[in-house]
Protein backbone atom coordinates (compact mmCIF):
# COMPACT_ATOMS: atom_id res chain seq x y z
CA UNK A 1 0.00 0.00 0.00
CA UNK A 2 1.10 3.45 -0.82
CA UNK A 3 0.33 5.02 2.75
CA UNK A 4 0.47 3.38 5.72
CA UNK A 5 -2.33 2.52 8.29
CA UNK A 6 -3.74 4.82 10.43
CA UNK A 7 -2.15 3.96 14.21
CA UNK A 8 -3.31 4.07 17.27
CA UNK A 9 -2.44 7.95 17.55
CA UNK A 10 -3.16 8.79 14.70
CA UNK A 11 -7.21 7.21 15.63
CA UNK A 12 -6.83 9.63 17.82
CA UNK A 13 -6.27 12.60 16.74
CA UNK A 14 -9.35 12.26 14.29
CA UNK A 15 -11.69 11.32 16.59
CA UNK A 16 -10.18 13.92 19.22
CA UNK A 17 -11.96 16.66 16.75
CA UNK A 18 -15.14 15.16 17.12
CA UNK A 19 -16.22 13.80 20.36
CA UNK A 20 -17.47 15.49 23.34
CA UNK A 21 -15.03 17.42 25.68
CA UNK A 22 -14.60 14.41 28.54
CA UNK A 23 -13.49 12.16 26.17
CA UNK A 24 -11.67 14.42 24.04
CA UNK A 25 -9.56 15.25 26.59
CA UNK A 26 -8.75 11.88 27.37
CA UNK A 27 -7.82 11.24 23.64
CA UNK A 28 -5.76 14.38 23.72
CA UNK A 29 -3.40 13.27 26.37
CA UNK A 30 -2.65 10.35 24.96
CA UNK A 31 -0.38 13.57 22.50
CA UNK A 32 2.93 14.53 24.37
CA UNK A 33 3.08 18.16 24.81
CA UNK A 34 6.34 18.21 26.50
CA UNK A 35 8.82 20.60 25.19
CA UNK A 36 10.76 19.09 21.94
CA UNK A 37 13.53 18.29 23.39
CA UNK A 38 15.49 17.09 19.87
CA UNK A 39 19.14 18.39 18.71
CA UNK A 40 17.94 19.94 15.72
CA UNK A 41 21.92 20.55 14.54
CA UNK A 42 22.40 17.17 14.40
CA UNK A 43 19.97 16.94 11.22
CA UNK A 44 21.25 19.99 10.14
CA UNK A 45 24.96 18.14 9.81
CA UNK A 46 24.89 16.81 6.39
CA UNK A 47 28.55 15.36 6.18
CA UNK A 48 29.35 13.62 2.89
CA UNK A 49 26.06 12.08 1.33
CA UNK A 50 25.00 11.57 -2.48
CA UNK A 51 23.44 14.60 -2.98
CA UNK A 52 20.99 15.04 -6.14
CA UNK A 53 21.34 17.88 -8.79
CA UNK A 54 20.37 21.16 -7.91
CA UNK A 55 18.81 22.33 -10.92
CA UNK A 56 16.24 19.26 -12.83
CA UNK A 57 17.30 17.45 -15.79
CA UNK A 58 17.82 18.79 -19.38
CA UNK A 59 17.58 16.21 -21.97
CA UNK A 60 19.33 17.38 -25.22
CA UNK A 61 17.98 15.28 -28.74
CA UNK A 62 20.93 14.67 -30.98
CA UNK A 63 20.82 12.35 -34.25
CA UNK A 64 24.82 12.26 -34.47
CA UNK A 65 26.02 9.48 -31.92
CA UNK A 66 29.63 9.91 -33.17
CA UNK A 67 30.22 13.67 -31.58
CA UNK A 68 31.64 13.74 -28.75
CA UNK A 69 29.43 13.52 -25.39
CA UNK A 70 30.80 17.05 -23.89
CA UNK A 71 30.06 19.15 -27.04
CA UNK A 72 29.95 23.11 -26.59
CA UNK A 73 26.26 22.96 -25.81
CA UNK A 74 26.65 20.30 -23.16
CA UNK A 75 29.51 21.67 -21.62
CA UNK A 76 27.65 25.20 -21.52
CA UNK A 77 24.88 23.32 -19.58
CA UNK A 78 27.28 21.50 -16.77
CA UNK A 79 29.59 24.88 -16.37
CA UNK A 80 25.96 26.57 -15.29
CA UNK A 81 25.27 22.98 -12.66
CA UNK A 82 22.27 21.84 -15.06
CA UNK A 83 22.17 17.63 -15.18
CA UNK A 84 21.82 16.45 -18.75
CA UNK A 85 21.01 13.50 -20.31
CA UNK A 86 21.59 12.98 -24.13
CA UNK A 87 19.10 11.14 -26.57
CA UNK A 88 20.01 9.88 -29.63
CA UNK A 89 18.35 7.35 -32.82
CA UNK A 90 19.84 3.72 -31.69
CA UNK A 91 18.70 1.22 -34.37
CA UNK A 92 15.61 2.57 -35.33
CA UNK A 93 14.46 3.70 -31.83
CA UNK A 94 15.24 6.79 -29.77
CA UNK A 95 17.69 5.98 -26.47
CA UNK A 96 19.59 8.13 -23.75
CA UNK A 97 22.15 7.91 -21.31
CA UNK A 98 22.73 10.20 -18.30
CA UNK A 99 25.64 12.39 -18.33
CA UNK A 100 24.97 13.82 -15.23
CA UNK A 101 26.76 17.21 -13.89
CA UNK A 102 30.20 16.01 -15.63
CA UNK A 103 31.90 16.20 -12.38
CA UNK A 104 34.25 13.74 -10.77
CA UNK A 105 32.32 11.63 -8.25
CA UNK A 106 32.86 8.28 -6.60
CA UNK A 107 29.54 7.74 -5.73
CA UNK A 108 26.44 5.69 -7.19
CA UNK A 109 25.87 5.83 -10.49
CA UNK A 110 22.07 5.79 -9.56
CA UNK A 111 22.56 10.00 -8.82
CA UNK A 112 24.55 11.16 -10.68
CA UNK A 113 24.76 9.41 -13.68
CA UNK A 114 27.76 7.81 -15.66
CA UNK A 115 29.28 7.13 -19.46
CA UNK A 116 28.98 3.63 -18.09
CA UNK A 117 25.50 3.34 -17.88
CA UNK A 118 23.43 1.54 -20.73
CA UNK A 119 21.28 3.35 -22.77
CA UNK A 120 17.76 3.32 -21.58
CA UNK A 121 14.68 4.36 -23.29
CA UNK A 122 13.63 7.70 -22.97
CA UNK A 123 10.41 7.14 -20.58
CA UNK A 124 12.62 5.40 -17.77
CA UNK A 125 15.28 8.93 -17.90
CA UNK A 126 12.80 10.63 -15.07
CA UNK A 127 12.80 7.87 -12.51
CA UNK A 128 16.46 7.00 -13.66
CA UNK A 129 17.43 10.67 -12.43
CA UNK A 130 14.82 10.86 -9.37
CA UNK A 131 14.10 13.95 -11.43
CA UNK A 132 10.58 14.66 -11.57
CA UNK A 133 11.05 18.39 -13.42
CA UNK A 134 12.79 19.02 -16.87
CA UNK A 135 12.88 20.60 -20.16
CA UNK A 136 13.54 18.56 -23.44
CA UNK A 137 15.91 20.35 -26.08
CA UNK A 138 16.88 20.47 -29.59
CA UNK A 139 20.53 19.79 -30.26
CA UNK A 140 20.06 20.65 -33.55
CA UNK A 141 17.69 22.53 -35.59
CA UNK A 142 16.42 19.87 -37.62
CA UNK A 143 15.33 18.15 -34.58
CA UNK A 144 12.61 20.49 -33.29
CA UNK A 145 9.63 18.36 -34.58
CA UNK A 146 10.56 15.37 -32.53
CA UNK A 147 11.19 17.56 -29.00
CA UNK A 148 7.42 17.63 -28.41
CA UNK A 149 6.57 13.75 -28.56
CA UNK A 150 10.19 12.71 -26.44
CA UNK A 151 8.72 15.44 -23.92
CA UNK A 152 5.76 13.28 -23.42
CA UNK A 153 7.01 10.32 -23.28
CA UNK A 154 9.09 11.81 -20.20
CA UNK A 155 6.48 13.95 -18.89
CA UNK A 156 9.02 16.86 -18.87
CA UNK A 157 8.53 20.49 -20.87
CA UNK A 158 9.38 20.82 -23.75
CA UNK A 159 11.60 23.88 -25.05
CA UNK A 160 12.65 25.52 -28.45
CA UNK A 161 15.59 27.77 -27.45
CA UNK A 162 16.50 28.36 -31.30
CA UNK A 163 15.09 32.04 -31.74
CA UNK A 164 17.17 32.53 -28.46
CA UNK A 165 20.40 31.10 -29.13
CA UNK A 166 20.58 31.19 -32.94
CA UNK A 167 22.38 27.89 -32.96
CA UNK A 168 25.61 29.28 -30.69
CA UNK A 169 25.82 29.49 -26.74
CA UNK A 170 27.34 32.81 -26.73
CA UNK A 171 26.63 32.96 -22.83
CA UNK A 172 26.22 29.84 -20.69
CA UNK A 173 24.95 31.99 -18.10
CA UNK A 174 22.04 33.26 -20.50
CA UNK A 175 21.67 29.91 -21.75
CA UNK A 176 20.56 29.32 -18.23
CA UNK A 177 18.76 32.00 -17.57
CA UNK A 178 16.65 30.92 -20.52
CA UNK A 179 15.88 27.79 -18.81
CA UNK A 180 14.97 28.89 -15.26
CA UNK A 181 12.53 31.36 -17.05
CA UNK A 182 10.72 27.77 -17.68
CA UNK A 183 10.07 27.31 -14.20
CA UNK A 184 7.14 28.87 -12.95
CA UNK A 185 8.62 31.16 -9.77
CA UNK A 186 7.78 29.48 -6.49
CA UNK A 187 7.31 31.59 -3.36
CA UNK A 188 8.32 29.88 0.26
CA UNK A 189 6.51 31.28 3.08
CA UNK A 190 8.53 31.13 6.47
CA UNK A 191 6.74 32.26 9.38
CA UNK A 192 8.64 32.36 12.24
CA UNK A 193 8.19 33.27 16.47
CA UNK A 194 11.54 32.38 18.16
CA UNK A 195 13.29 28.77 17.27
CA UNK A 196 15.93 30.33 16.36
CA UNK A 197 18.09 26.84 16.33
CA UNK A 198 15.38 25.25 14.48
CA UNK A 199 14.93 28.44 12.17
CA UNK A 200 18.07 28.70 11.34
CA UNK A 201 18.38 24.67 10.46
CA UNK A 202 15.08 24.93 8.55
CA UNK A 203 17.21 27.60 5.77
CA UNK A 204 19.74 25.64 5.54
CA UNK A 205 18.25 22.91 4.49
CA UNK A 206 16.26 24.90 2.21
CA UNK A 207 19.17 26.43 0.21
CA UNK A 208 21.04 23.16 0.35
CA UNK A 209 18.29 20.77 -0.65
CA UNK A 210 16.13 22.10 -3.46
CA UNK A 211 16.81 21.67 -6.79
CA UNK A 212 13.81 23.56 -7.95
CA UNK A 213 15.36 26.21 -10.34
CA UNK A 214 12.94 29.09 -9.76
CA UNK A 215 12.41 30.00 -6.15
CA UNK A 216 11.93 33.17 -3.88
CA UNK A 217 12.13 32.73 0.23
CA UNK A 218 9.24 35.18 2.21
CA UNK A 219 10.16 35.03 5.83
CA UNK A 220 7.78 36.78 8.14
CA UNK A 221 8.48 36.88 11.43
CA UNK A 222 5.98 37.45 14.45
CA UNK A 223 8.26 39.55 16.51
CA UNK A 224 10.66 37.37 17.64
CA UNK A 225 12.60 38.06 20.39
CA UNK A 226 15.54 34.86 21.24
CA UNK A 227 17.61 36.31 18.52
CA UNK A 228 15.55 34.77 15.28
CA UNK A 229 14.83 37.99 13.68
CA UNK A 230 18.79 38.64 13.26
CA UNK A 231 19.28 35.17 12.23
CA UNK A 232 16.63 36.38 9.29
CA UNK A 233 18.38 39.98 8.94
CA UNK A 234 21.58 38.10 8.35
CA UNK A 235 20.14 35.79 5.82
CA UNK A 236 18.56 38.21 3.49
CA UNK A 237 21.85 40.12 3.31
CA UNK A 238 23.45 37.51 1.75
CA UNK A 239 20.90 35.94 -0.25
CA UNK A 240 18.94 37.96 -3.20
CA UNK A 241 16.28 35.78 -2.99
CA UNK A 242 15.44 36.03 0.60
CA UNK A 243 13.11 38.38 1.52
CA UNK A 244 12.02 39.78 5.21
CA UNK A 245 8.87 40.84 7.04
CA UNK A 246 8.98 41.79 10.49
CA UNK A 247 5.80 42.32 12.55
CA UNK A 248 6.17 44.02 16.13
CA UNK A 249 4.30 41.20 17.78
CA UNK A 250 2.56 38.05 17.19
CA UNK A 251 0.01 38.59 14.64
CA UNK A 252 -0.62 34.68 14.82
CA UNK A 253 0.40 32.38 11.83
CA UNK A 254 -3.09 32.59 9.69
CA UNK A 255 -2.10 36.31 9.72
CA UNK A 256 1.39 36.24 8.97
CA UNK A 257 0.59 33.37 6.34
CA UNK A 258 -1.76 35.83 4.25
CA UNK A 259 0.92 38.38 4.58
CA UNK A 260 3.42 36.62 3.44
CA UNK A 261 1.03 35.60 0.19
CA UNK A 262 0.30 38.98 -0.18
CA UNK A 263 3.93 40.34 -0.41
CA UNK A 264 5.40 37.48 -2.28
CA UNK A 265 5.47 37.32 -6.56
CA UNK A 266 5.28 34.08 -7.28
CA UNK A 267 2.54 32.02 -9.22
CA UNK A 268 2.80 29.08 -6.50
CA UNK A 269 3.05 29.85 -3.06
CA UNK A 270 4.62 27.20 -0.49
CA UNK A 271 3.90 27.17 2.82
CA UNK A 272 6.36 25.80 5.06
CA UNK A 273 7.35 25.89 8.88
CA UNK A 274 10.01 27.29 10.20
CA UNK A 275 10.19 23.90 12.47
CA UNK A 276 10.96 21.79 9.43
CA UNK A 277 14.07 20.22 7.31
CA UNK A 278 13.68 19.16 3.80
CA UNK A 279 14.83 16.64 1.76
CA UNK A 280 16.36 16.32 -1.46
CA UNK A 281 13.91 16.64 -4.70
CA UNK A 282 11.14 18.19 -2.26
CA UNK A 283 9.98 21.24 -3.77
CA UNK A 284 10.39 19.94 -7.74
CA UNK A 285 7.45 16.78 -6.41
CA UNK A 286 5.04 19.47 -5.18
CA UNK A 287 5.37 21.63 -8.00
CA UNK A 288 5.31 18.57 -10.72
CA UNK A 289 1.59 17.48 -8.90
CA UNK A 290 0.26 20.88 -9.69
CA UNK A 291 1.37 21.36 -12.68
CA UNK A 292 0.31 17.38 -13.87
CA UNK A 293 -2.79 18.01 -12.81
CA UNK A 294 -5.38 21.05 -12.85
CA UNK A 295 -7.63 19.91 -10.16
CA UNK A 296 -5.17 19.86 -7.31
CA UNK A 297 -5.60 22.99 -5.55
CA UNK A 298 -3.10 21.86 -2.55
CA UNK A 299 -0.64 19.15 -2.16
CA UNK A 300 1.86 18.58 0.84
CA UNK A 301 4.28 15.93 1.47
CA UNK A 302 4.85 12.92 3.59
CA UNK A 303 6.38 13.53 7.23
CA UNK A 304 7.15 11.82 10.34
CA UNK A 305 5.81 15.01 11.96
CA UNK A 306 1.81 14.75 10.62
CA UNK A 307 -0.93 13.03 12.38
CA UNK A 308 -2.88 12.10 9.29
CA UNK A 309 -2.35 9.71 6.75
CA UNK A 310 0.45 11.32 5.22
CA UNK A 311 2.60 10.11 8.12
CA UNK A 312 5.61 8.09 6.84
CA UNK A 313 8.39 8.01 9.86
CA UNK A 314 11.84 6.48 8.60
CA UNK A 315 14.34 4.86 10.73
CA UNK A 316 16.74 7.51 10.59
CA UNK A 317 18.69 8.58 13.56
CA UNK A 318 21.03 12.28 11.96
CA UNK A 319 21.04 13.88 8.88
CA UNK A 320 22.95 11.92 6.56
CA UNK A 321 20.60 8.82 7.32
CA UNK A 322 17.00 10.73 6.91
CA UNK A 323 18.77 12.29 3.63
CA UNK A 324 19.63 8.58 1.84
CA UNK A 325 16.51 7.16 3.15
CA UNK A 326 14.70 9.72 1.46
CA UNK A 327 16.17 9.41 -1.62
CA UNK A 328 15.36 5.49 -1.70
CA UNK A 329 11.61 6.47 -0.69
CA UNK A 330 11.76 9.27 -3.70
CA UNK A 331 12.64 6.07 -6.01
CA UNK A 332 10.03 3.66 -4.43
CA UNK A 333 7.22 6.17 -5.21
CA UNK A 334 8.78 8.47 -7.97
CA UNK A 335 5.54 10.35 -8.90
CA UNK A 336 2.86 8.77 -7.13
CA UNK A 337 0.37 10.83 -4.86
CA UNK A 338 -2.76 9.80 -2.64
CA UNK A 339 -5.86 11.74 -2.15
CA UNK A 340 -6.33 13.39 1.05
CA UNK A 341 -9.23 14.86 2.71
CA UNK A 342 -7.29 17.47 5.07
CA UNK A 343 -3.61 18.97 4.83
CA UNK A 344 -1.20 20.02 7.29
CA UNK A 345 0.14 23.22 6.68
CA UNK A 346 3.48 22.40 7.82
CA UNK A 347 4.37 22.09 4.21
CA UNK A 348 2.39 22.74 1.39
CA UNK A 349 1.98 24.47 -2.03
CA UNK A 350 -0.99 25.92 -4.02
CA UNK A 351 -1.03 27.88 -7.41
CA UNK A 352 -1.57 31.89 -6.75
CA UNK A 353 -4.89 31.91 -8.27
CA UNK A 354 -6.41 29.22 -6.54
CA UNK A 355 -5.00 30.83 -2.92
CA UNK A 356 -6.78 33.88 -3.78
CA UNK A 357 -10.33 32.29 -5.15
CA UNK A 358 -10.80 30.01 -1.65
CA UNK A 359 -9.79 33.61 0.22
CA UNK A 360 -6.16 32.60 2.33
CA UNK A 361 -6.32 31.50 5.67
CA UNK A 362 -9.11 32.65 8.12
CA UNK A 363 -7.40 35.10 10.55
CA UNK A 364 -10.28 34.60 12.80
CA UNK A 365 -8.00 31.32 14.39
CA UNK A 366 -5.87 33.54 15.76
CA UNK A 367 -2.52 32.49 16.87
CA UNK A 368 -3.78 29.14 14.76
CA UNK A 369 -5.02 25.59 15.09
CA UNK A 370 -7.41 24.10 12.63
CA UNK A 371 -6.72 27.09 9.78
CA UNK A 372 -5.61 24.24 7.95
CA UNK A 373 -8.56 22.26 8.77
CA UNK A 374 -10.45 24.87 7.97
CA UNK A 375 -8.57 25.53 4.52
CA UNK A 376 -8.42 22.37 3.24
CA UNK A 377 -12.71 22.16 3.85
CA UNK A 378 -13.38 25.11 1.46
CA UNK A 379 -10.92 23.43 -1.16
CA UNK A 380 -13.09 20.56 -1.32
CA UNK A 381 -15.96 22.49 -1.22
CA UNK A 382 -14.98 24.54 -4.31
CA UNK A 383 -14.26 21.71 -5.81
CA UNK A 384 -10.69 21.15 -5.91
CA UNK A 385 -9.06 17.77 -5.17
CA UNK A 386 -5.87 17.33 -2.14
CA UNK A 387 -3.08 15.10 -2.61
CA UNK A 388 0.09 14.17 -0.99
CA UNK A 389 3.06 13.63 -3.32
CA UNK A 390 4.72 10.58 -1.80
CA UNK A 391 8.14 10.91 -2.98
CA UNK A 392 8.37 13.99 -0.93
CA UNK A 393 9.68 14.09 2.63
CA UNK A 394 10.25 16.39 4.68
CA UNK A 395 11.64 16.50 8.54
CA UNK A 396 8.82 18.24 10.89
CA UNK A 397 9.67 18.44 14.82
CA UNK A 398 5.66 18.54 15.47
CA UNK A 399 4.06 20.61 18.31
CA UNK A 400 7.04 22.99 18.54
CA UNK A 401 5.47 25.96 17.40
CA UNK A 402 3.15 25.69 20.76
CA UNK A 403 6.27 24.98 23.01
CA UNK A 404 6.03 28.10 24.73
CA UNK A 405 2.04 27.96 25.54
CA UNK A 406 1.48 26.17 29.39
CA UNK A 407 -0.98 22.90 28.59
CA UNK A 408 -4.31 25.09 30.07
CA UNK A 409 -3.69 27.90 26.96
CA UNK A 410 -2.86 25.48 24.45
CA UNK A 411 -6.36 22.96 25.29
CA UNK A 412 -7.89 26.61 25.36
CA UNK A 413 -6.85 28.03 22.05
CA UNK A 414 -7.33 24.22 20.20
CA UNK A 415 -11.05 24.16 22.13
CA UNK A 416 -11.97 27.36 21.26
CA UNK A 417 -10.76 26.67 17.31
CA UNK A 418 -12.04 23.69 17.16
CA UNK A 419 -15.64 24.80 17.87
CA UNK A 420 -14.88 27.67 15.72
CA UNK A 421 -14.21 25.02 13.20
CA UNK A 422 -17.26 23.35 13.14
CA UNK A 423 -18.91 26.13 13.38
CA UNK A 424 -17.89 27.70 10.20
CA UNK A 425 -18.16 24.55 8.54
CA UNK A 426 -21.66 24.09 9.28
CA UNK A 427 -22.65 27.91 8.51
CA UNK A 428 -21.24 27.17 4.97
CA UNK A 429 -22.91 23.95 4.73
CA UNK A 430 -26.50 25.90 5.29
CA UNK A 431 -25.82 28.06 3.17
CA UNK A 432 -25.13 25.86 0.39
CA UNK A 433 -27.55 24.24 1.33
CA UNK A 434 -29.91 27.12 0.58
CA UNK A 435 -28.61 28.27 -2.62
Amino acid sequence: MALASPSFRELAHVLSRRMPAPWRVRLLSLKSRKPNKAKPLALFDYGPYPLTWSRPLVVVVRSRPEVSERDQFTAALQSEGWPVALVEPSQGQWRGRILGTGTHWHGSRFLRGSEYLPMVRPSEIPKLALSPLGVVLAGEPNLNDHVGPLATQMGYAAVNLATHLKGQVKSPALLSSLLVAQFPLVSIIVVTHNQKELTEGCLRSVYALTDYPNWELVAVDNGSSDGTREVLESWSKHHQSFRLLKNSSNLGFPAACNQGATAAEGKILCFLNNDTVVTPGWLSALVDELQRNPQVGLVGPTSNGVANRARAKGPYREGPEMLLWSLARSKRFFRRSAPMRTLALFCAATWRKTWEDVGGLDEDFGLGLFEDDDFSARLREAGYQLRCRLDAYVHHFQGSSFTTLENKDYWQLYEHNRKLFWTKLHERRKRNVGC
